[in-house]
């Protein structure tokens, strides 16, 4: 399947909220979703570092946002992250990581964390095999980290169009 990742813009709110929805009914069993509230998601589009990644056909895919923190330490925050049940095990959501994690390497972040529900063994064995590592424990999630040392093979960031493709080489 061919398909790209750029980064969220305005227009895509509608869908990133019924992306969100798609997520929350899978990792919670919730019947009944809510959606972002109102502006929460502008902060990843205003141009700042932080940002939301989409994959896309002619239609949204999959999404993962990013967050960056410059203090007290430097690092980039994965947090919501959904890809839509039909196309799951295509590569996606890996595709959405590896140019989660190709931005961190632009921007200089040391490392990449996320958290995953304890009881979420499929996003867990998703993640170990990227190479995160748990380095922190709660009591319902653990906190997860990647040290970013070296860019991934086959994927390339256009960062004048803010675009991920597969298959570009560097």
């Amino acid at each position: 399947m061919a398909y790209r990742i750029r980064r969220a813009v305005a227009a895509d709110e509608d869908v990133i909220n019924q992306l969100y929805g798609e997520m929350q009914k899978a990792v919670y069993g919730a019947e009944k979703t809510e959606a972002y509230e109102p502006g929460y998601l502008s902060r990843f589009m205003n141009g700042g570092e932080s940002c939301i990644f989409i994959a896309e056909t002619d239609q949204a895919l999959g999404y993962l946002s990013a967050e960056v923190y410059r203090k007290p330490q430097e690092y980039m925050y994965l947090d919501d992250f959904a890809v839509r049940e039909a196309v799951r095990g295509q590569g996606i959501g890996s595709a959405l990581i590896v140019c989660a994690e190709t931005y961190a390497r632009k921007l200089n972040m040391p490392a990449v964390l996320l958290h995953v529900l304890k009881t979420n063994t499929r996003a867990f064995a998703f993640y170990k095999r990227h190479g995160y590592t748990v380095f922190g424990e709660e009591s319902h999630r653990y906190l997860m980290r990647k040290l970013i040392l070296q860019s991934e093979k086959g994927y390339r960031v256009d960062y004048n169009r803010n675009a991920c493709r597969k298959g570009d080489q560097k």
